[in-house]
């Protein structure tokens, strides 16, 4: 409050503007949000904060990890913190262990969930993994002071004849492999082998898995001949 010129004490009041900044937002049980993970530039650390006022557990139904956060140092994964929750506990303790936290340019942020569709992004406050895309495991790359939101591997599909009975390796299909991590380490392996005793063509999925266990998917077709 402010004194008049009477020394009578006058209240104001004044709304304050909220910004997410760059952050993830963890949702919970009917999509509450209970955490909120942010990179502070002033400070260069990571601070987590959780509405005091609820005090309800983060899901209902058996006690499972509701979240495993794990913060790597570099390209080497060298391991700076892992802080997990249990879905049958509050999210203080979490909020607390996330917090004054140094980070550096190039860090990586695992964030492993229970459940599809718990996370958001933001990115200078404006939403950048929408809640309906975000999956069990995300990977997150320090950038500029933002959040950078890290895929699986990418390569493209080779397309090719094969004969009947002729024995594949996954990486024949496969060209220009990368990872931003470490292009060298890509493994390559195919979702569902192939059936090479029947002609024709079919469609063939090449699972990619990168470092940390990141994984995606590239599709084609091949023709098997005789």
């Amino acid at each position: 409050g402010i004194k008049n010129g009477q020394g009578t004490k006058e209240l104001y009041t004044h709304p304050v503007q909220f910004n997410y900044g760059n952050s993830l937002a963890f949702r919970a049980y009917a999509n509450k949000e209970r955490a909120i993970l942010t990179l502070q530039a002033d400070s260069k650390t990571i601070e987590t904060v959780s509405n005091r006022e609820d005090t309800s557990i983060l899901d209902e139904g058996d006690a499972i990890t509701y979240s495993e956060v794990t913060l790597f140092k570099d390209k080497q994964l060298e391991e700076v913190k892992k802080v997990s929750v249990q879905s049958n506990e509050q999210p203080f303790d979490f909020s607390k262990s996330l917090s004054g936290i140094p980070y550096e340019e190039g860090m990586y942020i695992k964030v492993a969930m229970s459940k599809k569709n718990r996370l958001i992004q933001y990115t200078d406050g404006v939403e950048s993994l929408p809640l309906d895309q975000s999956s069990t495991e995300e990977w997150f790359e320090i950038k500029g002071d933002k959040l950078i939101r890290m895929g699986g591997p990418s390569a493209d599909f080779r397309t090719k004849e094969v004969v009947v009975g002729e024995k594949l390796k996954a990486s024949d299909f496969i060209e220009n492999s990368t990872d931003p991590i470490d292009s060298s380490t890509v493994g390559i392996e195919f979702e569902e082998e192939p059936n090479v005793a029947v002609p024709g063509v079919q469609k063939v999925t090449i699972k990619l898995t990168g470092v940390g266990g990141r994984t995606s998917f590239v599709s084609g077709e091949i023709t098997v001949v005789y």
